[in-house]
């Protein structure tokens, strides 16, 4: 295994209070190498993203759900995955949903070398792009592992990197409504709220793929986001209501 940097063993070692301290320094410092986080002077507006799809058995569920409640999200897609489903690629991009790249497949791209980088976030787009047949502007890494090297290709390629303000953590075995209290308490105004409409295992982990009910956890959160004055919606959506606020966002 690779020897990790030396500022990635600092940070470990930073309390989560720390961490925001710091990031309140440096972020401004730091800006023309920062990711997308979350959007200032949003009003009542946040994003809802979801990764590691498109799959059969929890998509159509989520888009049922949002449908629903007339509400447009981002779908972080795994190229492979979507060739594996293109009816369900392409039409999450048929109703109205931003289509993005959470990578060829989920690979850490901080463990490979520079040239498998690039060629997996440019091959991937590119794939991406045949599929759904539309331009492809966002990105987010796996594992929301990004060095400056897996940035710097990123945005070479035209793309801009997107990360999170809270996950719901529904990568874990819980109940739909807890998920949606996790939503529902991580909202704030021009939040971007990680979710999954599928699950890639990481390789070095052995917890078995949560069972529940994704979709019952989509319709739930959007139902208590709206009964609390949240407008839902899309990182697009998001980032022209307000001002983008982006952060230096690294990690192995």
């Amino acid at each position: 295994m690779a020897r990790r940097p030396a500022h990635w063993a600092i940070r470990d070692r930073l309390s989560p209070q720390a961490r925001v301290r710091i990031r309140r320094i440096a972020d401004p410092l730091l800006a023309p190498l920062g990711s997308l986080r979350s959007v200032a002077e949003a009003g009542p507006r946040l994003a809802l993203t979801f990764d590691d799809g498109p799959d059969p058995r929890h998509t159509p569920g989520i888009l049922d759900a949002l449908a629903g409640h007339g509400v447009r999200a981002t779908f972080f897609m795994l190229a492979g995955r979507a060739e594996q489903a293109p009816g369900l690629a392409r039409r999450v991009a048929a109703e109205g949903h931003e289509i993005a790249l959470h990578g060829a497949d989920h690979q850490r791209l901080t463990r490979l070398p520079a040239a498998e980088v690039q060629a997996r976030i440019r091959g991937g787009r590119d794939r991406l792009e045949r599929l759904v047949e539309r331009p492809v502007h966002w990105f987010r890494p796996a594992f929301g592992a990004q060095s400056v090297r897996t940035w710097l290709v990123a945005r070479r390629a035209g793309l801009q990197v997107v990360v999170w303000t809270a996950d719901l953590r529904d990568w874990t075995e819980q109940t739909p409504a807890a998920v949606a209290l996790a939503g529902l308490g991580a909202a704030a105004s021009g939040a971007i709220l990680l979710l999954h409409d599928g699950i890639v295992t990481d390789p070095a982990d052995p917890t078995p793929e949560p069972g529940f009910d994704r979709a019952r956890a989509a319709d739930l959160l959007l139902t208590r986001l709206r009964d609390a004055g949240w407008e839902p919606g899309s990182v697009g959506e998001l980032v022209d209501a307000g001002r983008p606020v982006r952060s230096a966002w690294f990690r192995p």
